[in-house]
């Protein structure tokens, strides 16, 4: 299976940015490229963006390459993304370590080889998949505690009917029955907070910015709208989300319908792979 990778070049000679872009389309045109002319353009564009490499220039005014990636890297949104610094000047050992320390992952000379650049380049692509990868294996541990706390609740709404039919049968003024209206009123208690805000805090971990992103392209969204693309763009199927917001599959279709207009998305595209792309 081809892998196509998203690469963002930085470099604030057109003649560069142009070179690059060519030895990529080359060789793997299935690529995307996207392209920035300085370190500020850069950062605008991963508001939007998140690639899988970046490769910088060095030698840039207002904001060089090396101060670019210790950007990147201080903020968790974007920390993960390998980074490669480019430069025909600082090429001595020591500007090497400087590139390092500051968190790129490797380093290429200008003027570019179009050999070394693509070896270097996919060599830490490898970083991307590793990570992309642990982010799956997270985004299933959640999947794993939502399913398991859906079964609870499901004993637990059984537990209620129950507990109705107990109350229906003893005397109101008993200790029995004020002990069991306690455990009636403690198990709805329970699964009000065994819902999706539960697992909010480590789906947001895993992807700090997507709703930061969803709100700059869609600033009209509800809370429960955001809820609903965090549980889409994550997998969950029609009942595991109902069962969730404890809700009926039939509001729930109404529900997406709705997100559907505000997103401007039509019936036929789907939509876990729309929110997947912000």
């Amino acid at each position: 299976m081809t892998t196509y990778y998203k690469i963002l070049i930085v470099d604030d000679v057109i003649d560069n940015l142009k070179a690059m872009s060519a030895i990529i389309e080359a060789n793997h045109p299935g690529y995307k490229i996207f392209q920035a002319n300085s370190g500020e353009s850069a950062l605008n564009a991963l508001k939007y963006v998140t690639p899988d490499i970046i490769l910088s220039d060095w030698e840039m005014p207002d904001m060089t390459g090396i101060e670019l990636i210790r950007q990147i890297k201080t903020d968790a949104a974007t920390c993960h993304i390998p980074a490669i610094i480019v430069s025909g000047v600082m090429i001595r050992p020591q500007d090497l370590k400087t590139a390092i320390e500051a968190g790129a992952v490797d380093y290429i000379r200008k003027p570019i080889n179009a050999v070394e650049m693509l070896s270097r380049m996919h060599a830490a692509l490898t970083i991307t998949e590793k990570h992309q990868q642990l982010i799956k294996e997270k985004e299933s541990k959640i999947l794993e505690n939502i399913l398991f706390a859906n079964d609870v609740n499901a004993f637990l709404k059984k537990t209620i009917k129950k507990t109705d039919k107990l109350l229906d049968e003893l005397d109101p003024e008993s200790t029995l029955f004020s002990t069991a209206q306690e455990i009636k009123q403690g198990i709805h208690q329970k699964m009000q907070t065994s819902g999706w805000r539960k697992y909010t805090k480590a789906y947001n971990k895993l992807h700090p910015e997507f709703t930061k992103r969803l709100l700059r392209k869609h600033p009209d969204l509800t809370p429960g709208e955001i809820e609903l693309c965090e549980m889409t763009r994550l997998g969950l199927s029609t009942k595991e989300v109902s069962d969730l917001l404890f809700i009926t599959p039939q509001s729930l279709f109404v529900g997406r319908s709705r997100l559907r207009k505000k997103l401007n998305i039509t019936s036929v595209q789907n939509l876990q792979t729309y929110l997947s792309s912000i």
